[in-house]
This record gives structure tokens, C-alpha cells and sequence, in this order.
């Protein structure tokens, strides 16, 4: 049972669900972030402990958390995702910020640190000969990061897991994630243009996310990475057309208008372990989430 932990990226779309979750539990949160202004009412984490913290602060944690003994340092932070995920510069510098995390877990006396990767992590396409190669510098990165953070954890003598997160949608997204802006183009635009759709993908709604991570955090194996996604993997276009069926059946689904420069090699992947090792799984039935998240699109980023 979870009891004390840290949260990095706590103002973040999985972080505040995550310290939300965490707050109902009854878990003594530390919650860092950069901008704690984004957390909205005070009264939403006035049962947890909320530090301003930018990436550079991360070497002075063990000062400024006086406190230790704690179950957990779940490392959601990272910086660069979206305009910038192809760019080596700003991608491989969370890096060394990550093994600061880590560092900080060990003088605070964390049982363990969870490190969240993503599936990006198996990106990959293929080259003029039809040989698959990764191709993500953004998967790339977190691939180095989680290997350097499983690194000095060991070498500090705290337990290690890794958690490879799949697509993760619902309300309150404020960036152009994916999902979002499908359901938005359904809602508004009445034609959407997509790629050809036979690439497997997966979905798993932000309250089935954080109760895997909770799940992993609390139950996990030591020095095992798990892969956190949906109820199923399937093609792209059997999951957008389910998406357009439950949100706006008269949109049009254009295929083919964009190529599939890439597909995630999920062959490569384990994706029951964490099943088996905590005895979670996914609850969230799908319709109904597409739907809130669909009502929250409608509400947030469509009325005036």
C-alpha cells in the first residue's frame, strides 16, 4: 500500500490525474512541477505538498525535501514533446535531469523510482530496402534515460521498474494530442483525413493509466519494464472508426490521404506482464470514455 511518494511533472495531463488519484487514496504526495499555476483550484491539492521545481532544481531535491522514507519517485517530467521530439538537443537532455531524479530518490530514501517511458520507445520504419529501423529520437531518448535511470538506481541500491505508456486519452488534454484533435476534426471539420490505418495502435483512458501506474508503482517486479495500454491492440482504422460511430457518424473517414511513415513494433513487447505481476487491467469501457472525452472537446476547446 502506497503511502508516501514523490511526483515529478505533477501539473502535467497524467500528472494531475495521477495526484489526484493519489490524494484520494490517502497517499502523502510531494508534487514537483515547473508550473504550479496550472494545477487550478488550491483546494484540489491541499492535501499534498506542491514544489515549484524546474529541471535545474532537481540536483537540490534532498535540500529542499527535507523529509524521507518514502515508497516511491514516480518520474513523469520530461520536456520537449510535440514540436520538438525529433530534436536530439532537446530531447537527450532530459537525460541527465532524469538521473538527477534518481539521485534525489536515493538521498530521500525511496524504496524505488518509477521511470515513465513510452511506446515510442518501438517506433519504428522502414528504408528504401524495406528494413525496419527505429526512427524516433524522442523513443530514443526516453530509451536512454529509463537505461540510465535503471542504472544508478541499482548502483544506489533502490529498486528499479520502467513503465512503456501507450496512448493515453481523455478530458483535460490541453495539448494537440492526437485523439483530441481527431474527435475535434469529427466534431467540427465533417472530414477527416488519415492515413491508410492498418498500423496497430492502442488507447487507454487517463483513469485506467493511472491506476496501471499506481498498479506498477506499488506491485511491480523490481528491474522489469511494463507496458501500459488499452483493452486491445488493433489496426488504426478499426479503432477511428469505433471513435467516429460513438462521436459523429456522419463524418467522412478519408484513408490513404497521408502515408504510414511508421508503425510501432508491438512483437518486441511483453504487453501482459504487468497483468500477471499485479493482477491489474484495464476497467474503463471504451464507448464510454470516447464519449466523456468527446463532451469535455465539446465543452473545453469548441464553445465560445
Amino acid at each position: 500500500m502506497l503511502k508516501k511518494v514523490i511526483l515529478s511533472g505533477a501539473s502535467g495531463f497524467i500528472g494531475q490525474a495521477l495526484l489526484s488519484a493519489l490524494i484520494k487514496s490517502g497517499v502523502e504526495v510531494y508534487g514537483l512541477c515547473a508550473h504550479p499555476d496550472k494545477l487550478g483550484e488550491p483546494d484540489a491539492v491541499a492535501d499534498s505538498h506542491i514544489i515549484k521545481a524546474e529541471f535545474s532544481d532537481y540536483k537540490m531535491l534532498p535540500q529542499i525535501i527535507t523529509d524521507n522514507g518514502f515508497d516511491v519517485f514516480i518520474h513523469l517530467a520530461w520536456q520537449g514533446y510535440g514540436a520538438a521530439k525529433n530534436d536530439p538537443a532537446v530531447q537527450f537532455s532530459n537525460v541527465p535531469f532524469a538521473c538527477d531524479a534518481v539521485q534525489a530518490a536515493i538521498s530521500c530514501k525511496c524504496k524505488r523510482f518509477v521511470f515513465i517511458s513510452s511506446i515510442h520507445e518501438f517506433q519504428k520504419s522502414r528504408d528504401a530496402n524495406g528494413i525496419a529501423g527505429l526512427c524516433s529520437v524522442y523513443g530514443t531518448a526516453k530509451q536512454a534515460a529509463r537505461n540510465a535511470c535503471q542504472i544508478t538506481a541499482h548502483n544506489g541500491g533502490i529498486e528499479f521498474i520502467g513503465i512503456w505508456l501507450d496512448h493515453v486519452f481523455g478530458p483535460g488534454v490541453a495539448s494537440p494530442r492526437a485523439s483530441n484533435k481527431l474527435i475535434k476534426t469529427m466534431l467540427t471539420e465533417g472530414r477527416v483525413p488519415l492515413t491508410e490505418g492498418k498500423n496497430l495502435c492502442n488507447w487507454i483512458y487517463i483513469s485506467d493509466c493511472v491506476s496501471g501506474i499506481m498498479s506498477a508503482s506499488e506491485r511491480g517486479k523490481p528491474g522489469v519494464t511494463y507496458y501500459l495500454g488499452g483493452g486491445r491492440i488493433r489496426p488504426f482504422a478499426d479503432l477511428i472508426q469505433e471513435v467516429r460511430d460513438i462521436v459523429a457518424p456522419k463524418a467522412v473517414l478519408e484513408f490513404g490521404k497521408y502515408p504510414e511513415y511508421s508503425f510501432i513494433d508491438y512483437c518486441e513487447i511483453d504487453t501482459d506482464a504487468l497483468h500477471r505481476h499485479t493482477g491489474y487491467g484495464p476497467v474503463c469501457e471504451f464507448r464510454a470514455s470516447v464519449i466523456k472525452t468527446a463532451e469535455w472537446i465539446q465543452r473545453e476547446m469548441l464553445d465560445p
